[in-house]
């Protein structure tokens, strides 16, 4: 069992009406959780975890400033391959995850004046709603050296987060993961 936690540069991939929105840009960000590691041979391991993960993305365009900081408990379950190098293991790791959204804000700025709301985890697309279960892909590397670990995690949202969106009208959740663990027992 391992401790894992770090830095998130999380972002949202937005469309509207068609048309990629390229003001939207990351937020910095983190998350904190736990990973066991179950090795399936020499060079392959299975590793599920259980992150708290906080994403969202930050506009700052013309005036307008906007942040949502929703918070998600993801379980990713990832496959391992690596090997020896030298005294470190460096690996390879593909898998999918499952988020849940629990909490977060939006913040919007305008004129002078300043909007706060919670998310609403919901399927209200007048609202500030944002659908509360991500899914996606993660696929990464890193290197351990006995009990640490370094990581790396570039995750791929494939759920549009817009209550009523479409393929002309979406978000997708995209996050990159830094992480240091610590292997409890090695």
């Amino acid at each position: 069992m391992g401790i894992k936690a770090g830095l998130n540069l999380a972002n949202t991939a937005v469309k509207a009406e068609g048309e990629s929105v390229d003001d939207v840009k990351m937020r910095t960000a983190w998350h904190v959780g736990a990973v066991v590691d179950f090795p399936l041979s020499d060079l392959i391991s299975v590793q599920p975890g259980l992150i708290i993960a906080s994403k969202g993305y930050k506009i700052d365009v013309d005036g307008f400033k906007s942040t949502a900081s929703p918070l998600y408990v993801d379980i990713p379950i990832d496959v391992k391959v690596g090997g020896d190098v030298g005294g470190a293991k460096i690996y390879g790791a593909v898998g999918p995850y499952i988020g849940i959204g629990v909490a977060g804000k939006f913040k919007e700025e305008f004129d002078g004046n300043t909007e706060e709301a919670d998310i609403k985890w919901g399927s209200d697309e007048n609202e500030h709603d944002w659908k509360r279960l991500d899914v996606g892909v993660g696929i990464g590397a890193g290197v351990e050296f006995g009990a640490i670990g370094v990581g790396a995690t570039y995750q791929l949202g494939l759920v549009n987060m817009f209550p009523g969106g479409d393929s002309d009208n979406s978000a997708n959740t995209r996050n990159i993961m830094v992480s240091v663990a610590y292997y409890i027992g090695r």
